[in-house]
């Protein structure tokens, strides 16, 4: 009955980080409209306000832009791997496990593959990075040994922390930026 009850949390935990997912991808949408209303009502004030092609060259040396330019492309293509993990996850086999565990494990080594998001960003990928750690470890512990009691409860823990609120914060920020960046 405990192996049963193991392997349904399991499939849970995993519809849990997939609809977590869904959410980043939503935010992402959401996020791109309300980042063109923004610009739309501002256009008047923007315009006004920027600077000439030379004063833009004199403070902003050509080196910076490909730095700034591949940390968006480092967020932007976890981004996708992020999106696109989501259906894999969502149909998750309770019967097997281990591919649906494979692919959260390569979503994670994505995000904890982009090592210096941008600033605007970087407290929230960090909250993702840590919890989705968190989540892999946990179920791949779980799936290993079912009835271990220690690793049901770091499954759980770490669903509750994709729950909480700290965490929704942090997928509407990184949303809100891949709708607006990438």
């Amino acid at each position: 009955m405990d192996l049963m009850r193991n392997r349904m949390s399991l499939t849970r935990a995993t519809a849990v980080a997939a609809g977590a997912l869904l959410t980043l991808g939503l935010a992402a949408c959401s996020g791109a409209g309300d980042s063109q209303e923004r610009s739309s009502s501002d256009a008047g004030t923007a315009a006004e306000e920027q600077p000439t092609e030379e004063a833009l060259a004199e403070e902003s040396p050509q080196e910076e832009a490909p730095a700034e330019e591949g940390a968006d492309g480092d967020v932007c293509a976890a981004f996708d791997s992020l999106t696109s993990a989501s259906s894999a996850l969502s149909s998750a086999d309770p019967a097997d496990l281990q591919p649906t565990l494979d692919k959260l494990e390569e979503l994670t080594t994505t995000l904890e593959g982009v090592s210096e998001p941008p600033a605007e960003i970087a407290d929230d990928w960090g909250t993702l990075t840590t919890s989705f750690r968190s989540v892999t470890d946990g179920l791949s512990e779980a799936a290993e040994d079912p009835t271990a009691t220690d690793a049901m409860t770091k499954v759980n823990d770490a669903m509750s922390t994709m729950t909480g609120q700290e965490f929704q914060d942090a997928v509407q920020g990184v949303g809100t930026y891949a709708g607006t960046h990438c």
